[in-house]
């Protein structure tokens, strides 16, 4: 649930007009809101499949002739959608701004954001070594 007061008033319904806009599918990899399917690794990382043996790229296009045995690890995960805000700013809830993600989508969008976080708590860490001494 968001926190609020971070975000507008009319914030269901504009994560409802997404999902709508979305299809109800990942608007980066297409997978289906609310399945179960599988998830590979490696080179085929992007790559998911379903329960009835059809396999997607990563922009949702099927993929013929694909072999589970050339795939290597591979996992079946629940997919829950997610709205996500492009500029990582829950005010900016303009339509361009919004993408309904998946759960590896999401946090791909978010790594950057993370491994800024990670950079400056080390920089602050090694910046209060400085000061005490």
């Amino acid at each position: 649930m968001p926190e609020k007061g971070k975000y507008p008033p009319d914030w269901e319904s504009l994560r409802a007009e997404a999902f709508i806009r979305a299809g109800n599918r990942c608007e980066w990899c297409a997978v289906p809101d609310r399945a179960t399917v599988m998830r590979f690794t490696g080179e085929f990382a992007s790559y998911w499949a379903t329960d009835d043996g059809g396999v997607f790229d990563g922009a949702g296009k099927a993929v013929h002739g694909f072999h589970f045995s050339d795939a290597g690890e591979s996992r079946f995960v629940y997919i829950v959608l997610a709205v996500a805000h492009l500029d990582y700013e829950v005010s900016n809830c303009s339509e361009s701004n919004l993408r309904v993600l998946c759960q590896r989508c999401n946090l791909r969008h978010l790594a950057p954001l993370a491994k800024a976080g990670r950079r400056r708590k080390k920089y602050k860490d090694q910046m209060r070594l400085w000061e005490d001494q």
